[in-house]
């Protein structure tokens, strides 16, 4: 079984994190390759698999490397960010927070990339905003940095802070936190992209029955995503931990690479035509609707494979094809009443 590089990373990242704390309590004695080894057939470990922790080892490694990176550059980053008053990189600055507004038709693409806090993306009346796209920012205690809008070949960009803060970002814990809201007019509701990429807190993205944007992608490292009342094409979620939940329609391909934390699709009035991912662990629930012509492929190494359709030929009509990769973890697909 061969697992996405991006799955992999994701484990890595846990198995650093568990290595650390269990060195810090108990000294991890037994992590040789000897005397009661962690990764010893039968160990802690080796319940991934051998070939599994040969490339966890591998992308572990790029990993460390890139965080290092991001680590190296987080001083020069903040004292560039840190908050005054006036505009700065298209925003509109205070102690309480930012404000930035472009006219709906220069915008074919959203990416908004959150560090922590809370964020709200809403599908509104164009008389709300004046035919515009409008981002808010909302400081609340300490000293903070400026989030930083820009747009490229149509692409615009809401990062935390200048530099898109990365990974660093977590580990400058004596700052208060930030939320941020997006209001997109309904004219501009059919974008070609919309990204969310997330490292922790809490978001809602409410869709108005719109058809937001052809593909929507969800990079999420923690925290916790509500989607509601959307419509895309395509959806590409990637789940570190924490929870998402997605209630709307998927026309074509849903795609899923997690590797813990637990995921809700549905209910929906038809089924993509094709669900396909990976799920090193965690949970996955699938609500299709009860006419849905499922034909399942699901290759598993452990875990629990749940499919209400297994004895079921639905309507040819409304076919979707599974096929998913599971190490740990539940999937459950259920016909919706």
């Amino acid at each position: 079984m061969k697992l996405e590089r991006s799955t992999y990373v994701k484990i890595a990242l846990i198995v650093l994190l568990c290595l650390g704390v269990c060195g810090f309590f108990g000294g991890c004695r037994g992590i040789v390759p000897w005397g009661g080894s962690l990764l010893a057939p039968g160990g802690l470990m080796g319940c991934v698999g051998w070939n599994a922790m040969g490339e966890i080892a591998g992308y572990a490694g790029d990993a460390v490397g890139e965080m290092a990176g991001y680590a190296g550059d987080a001083a020069s980053e903040v004292a560039d960010a840190t908050l005054h008053s006036g505009v700065r990189g298209g925003v509109a600055s205070t102690s309480e927070g930012g404000h930035f507004e472009i006219d709906a038709s220069e915008v074919n693409a959203i990416d908004l990339n959150w560090l922590a806090g809370s964020g709200s993306v809403r599908v509104v009346p164009d008389s709300e905003t004046d035919g515009k796209i409008v981002v808010n920012e909302t400081m609340h205690g300490g000293p903070q940095p400026v989030m930083v809008c820009s747009t490229n070949d149509g692409v615009l960009s809401v990062n935390y802070m200048e530099g898109d803060g990365g990974l660093s970002g977590c580990s400058l814990g004596t700052w208060g936190s930030k939320d941020v809201e997006v209001l997109i007019p309904e004219s501009a509701a059919s974008l070609e992209r919309f990204v969310l990429e997330a490292a922790s807190g809490e978001y809602g993205i409410d869709g108005a029955d719109a058809m937001l944007c052809e593909k929507m992608e969800l990079d999420v490292a923690s925290g916790s995503v509500s989607v509601s009342q959307m419509s895309v094409t395509d959806l590409e979620l990637s789940l570190t931990s924490g929870n998402v939940a997605y209630e709307g329609s998927v026309a074509k391909t849903l795609h899923i690479d997690q590797a813990s934390g637990e995921f809700h699709f549905g209910p929906c009035l038809s089924a993509p035509e094709t669900i396909s991912g990976s799920l090193a662990s965690g949970h996955i629930v699938l609500e299709l609707p009860a006419n849905t012509a499922l034909t399942a492929q699901v290759d598993k190494t452990s875990g629990n494979f749940t499919n209400d359709f297994a004895d079921s030929a639905g309507d040819p009509s409304h076919s979707c094809e599974l096929s998913f990769d599971i190490i740990s973890g539940n999937l459950e697909v259920l016909s919706a009443e």
